[in-house]
């Protein structure tokens, strides 16, 4: 049996090589992929070598090829390119020219102050007064609550609650006969201490004044309780944030809240 010889190192292959027979027991190469690529690879180079791009498709004669070891080879075409230059350059022009009238502009300005400066300054001219921002409109208070008294009554069972001396005094115009809304118990800075629903049905003449005594139930967990609870007359006052008025010839009126 004649003995193989490797095409890539050459080994010959001896009796007593256990490799299989299709491969190099040296270097592990197939036999017949070793002899391929020694026949057919040197042709294979050269035939790449020699391609240019000149000898390419004529389509892309007026194109410019980016380079290959780029992550994607696409063909770009340069009138493409030649547009792209051109609307740059416009806008480039465009914008020299825009910042040319603005800078004008801006002169112009500046010199008209300027020259009206000069005038007021030789004129005795003084420049028109701006008139300071009025103060905004204060809530409109048809029904005016005061404080007169605030206690504490401890009841059976738990039951405790914080009772109230309260004068209404009527500024609608009309005489009512009955309103409702929110009684809002603030700090002398207007901080609220605590809000609560209230409903009188009593009649109140125009300008006169209504005492209500009331209370609220207390509970010891929360804390706008405890800060009503604590907090003294002198150091308190209330608001009155009327929500709907019944007067006393049948019309109702509703107020902003």
């Amino acid at each position: 049996m004649a003995q193989i010889t490797c095409p890539k190192c050459n080994y010959q292959r001896k009796p007593s090589d256990t490799a299989p027979d299709y491969e190099c027991p040296q270097c592990g190469v197939i036999y017949s992929k070793a002899k391929a690529r020694r026949e057919n690879g040197p042709s294979s180079r050269l035939d790449a070598q020699q391609t240019r791009p000149h000898e390419a498709d004529s389509r892309y004669s007026d194109s410019t090829l980016i380079d290959a070891r780029a992550p994607k080879v696409r063909w770009i075409n340069s009138r493409q390119n030649r547009l792209l230059l051109a609307s740059v350059a416009a806008s480039l022009v465009v914008g020299y020219f825009a910042g040319r009238e603005h800078v004008k502009y801006e002169l112009r300005s500046a010199f008209e102050d300027a020259a009206q400066g000069i005038r007021r300054l030789f004129t005795g001219d003084t420049p028109p007064k701006v008139d300071a921002p009025k103060p905004a409109a204060q809530r409109e208070q048809p029904i005016v609550p005061s404080l007169v008294r605030k206690g504490f009554r401890e009841g059976e069972y738990g039951r405790n609650a914080i009772t109230f001396t309260v004068r209404f005094s009527n500024r609608t115009g009309k005489d009512i006969r009955a309103f409702d809304g929110n009684l809002v118990f603030t700090d002398l800075l207007g901080n609220e201490i605590h809000s609560a629903k209230l409903a009188i049905n009593e009649p109140v003449t125009n300008g006169a004044t209504y005492s209500w005594d009331g209370e609220l139930s207390y509970n010891q967990f929360m804390s706008a309780h405890e800060r009503l609870k604590g907090a003294e007359v002198e150091n308190m006052k209330t608001l009155l944030v009327t929500k709907k008025v019944l007067f006393s010839d049948g019309e109702i009126k509703e107020y902003d809240r």
